[in-house]
């Protein structure tokens, strides 16, 4: 088997073990760890670390979703309606602000 070949196998494996949810990207991983520290730092335990980060990001628009979500347990739609804004906007932005969080704790 060539080099190619081989390249080729690996290539289509990864594509059908993502289509099957078998794996994940990098960012979704992020995504999923800062989620739960997010809800004990606001619901069971302070973290300075935390604390620290948040007041870092604090100046986004769209900062309000994450004590309003994590801290207030408020729905998407909840969120989206107090700010006018779509759902999908209140989604990707806090993934995106989860995301930033976890990389500048780490």
């Amino acid at each position: 088997m060539t080099e190619d070949e081989i390249k080729k196998i690996v290539s289509l494996t990864v594509k059908a073990m993502k289509k099957e949810g078998m794996t994940k990207e990098f960012s979704e991983v992020m995504y999923e760890e800062m989620s739960k520290r997010l809800f004990y730092h606001f619901n069971e335990g302070y973290s300075e670390d935390i604390a620290r980060v948040l007041n870092e990001v604090k100046t986004d628009v769209y900062y309000s979703i994450i004590p309003m979500y994590y801290g207030k347990r408020m729905t998407h739609e909840a969120i989206a309606e107090r700010m006018n804004v779509e759902v999908s906007t209140i989604t990707r932005n806090k993934k995106r602000l989860c995301i930033e969080i976890y990389r500048l704790l780490y």
